[in-house]
């Protein structure tokens, strides 16, 4: 999740099935959501804007959505 101060993670995984990795980013008001699936599998993509978790099928897919100001402790 953001917030801390960072403005980008994007931790690659040894799957299996090939590499996956699950990575966001902020610039400029925006968060970009992105998730890499290896070949031949699905994933479950969940944002933090409330909306239902959706499948989505191997390859990149990217996602854009308002940053919103990271909840303080």
């Amino acid at each position: 999740m953001p917030g801390a101060g960072l403005t980008r993670a994007r931790p690659p995984h040894e799957t299996p099935y090939g590499r996956a990795e699950a990575g966001w980013r902020t610039e400029g008001g925006t968060l970009t959501v992105t998730a890499v699936v290896p070949p031949n599998t699905r994933a479950e993509v969940r944002l933090p804007d409330g909306r239902a978790p959706f499948g989505v099928g191997s390859g990149r897919h990217e996602f854009s959505l308002p940053s919103s100001p990271a909840p303080r402790p």
